[in-house]
């Protein structure tokens, strides 16, 4: 009788100690998703490309030139910076290193377009007055 129930004791406690560890566990249901997380990217990249093309029609490319500091700053700059905080936030909220690789590739493909665009609105530069 002692030992059947003995055995059933220590068959608890191999099955406890093969039991994987949760520390081991983290990460791996996640990763089953890591194939399917370019999908995610092209969505942001669609959704900040749309967002900025929306904000450069809508751009009078007009600032104060006093005031408050924040008047001084084109309109699209500052909705621009929202929308990649935004991108950032969702981003890292998944907790995958690999999304936030290709997400700031993202970011700086829209950045760099976004450079261009103010690029061409500022007027040329002028040569040194004292011709050098």
């Amino acid at each position: 009788g002692g030992e059947g129930e003995g055995g059933g004791e220590g068959g608890g406690a191999a099955a406890r100690a093969q039991a994987p560890d949760p520390a081991a566990l983290l990460g791996s249901i996640s990763s089953c998703f890591d194939s399917y997380m370019s999908i995610y990217v092209s969505l942001e990249d669609k959704q900040i490309g749309e967002a900025l093309a929306k904000l450069l029609e809508g751009e009078t490319w007009q600032v104060a030139a006093a005031g408050r500091p924040d008047g001084r700053v084109f309109t699209s700059s500052k909705e621009l910076f929202i929308a990649l905080k935004r991108s950032f936030k969702r981003g890292t909220a998944l907790q995958m290193d690999a999304v936030l690789f290709e997400l700031q590739r993202v970011w700086g493909k829209h950045l760099r377009a976004y450079a261009k665009r103010v690029q061409e609105k500022l007027p040329p530069p002028r040569a040194p007055a004292g011709g050098g």
